[in-house]
């Protein structure tokens, strides 16, 4: 496995606290890649001005994206859900199979 790590981050800029039920990379397939290196637990409390990150093996994240028939340049989204069900997109990023 590769050292460099792929970071999800929550942040609630709110002024109540959130629950994060879930967590995914989105793929331009269709298919949610939901990290499996994460230690804590979800459903998670997120408070007011906190973040809550999760880390991925980037090596890791590519093998399965090979194993998805993706290759080349790949634009991903980290998505979170919350307690209510509304999912949190982020901005896309590339990332280079």
């Amino acid at each position: 496995m590769s050292a460099q790590q792929i970071i999800y981050t929550a942040i609630n800029d709110g002024s109540v606290a959130v629950q994060v039920r879930s967590v995914a990379l989105l793929l331009p397939n269709g298919d949610k890649l939901i990290p499996t290196s994460y230690q804590g637990t979800l459903p998670s409390t997120l408070e007011p001005g906190h973040n809550l990150d999760i880390m991925e093996d980037y090596g890791q994240v590519l093998v399965t994206l090979t194993q998805q028939g993706l290759s080349g340049a790949v634009k991903v989204r980290a998505a979170f859900t919350d307690g209510t069900g509304k999912t949190f997109k982020s901005k896309p990023t590339t990332l280079t199979v």
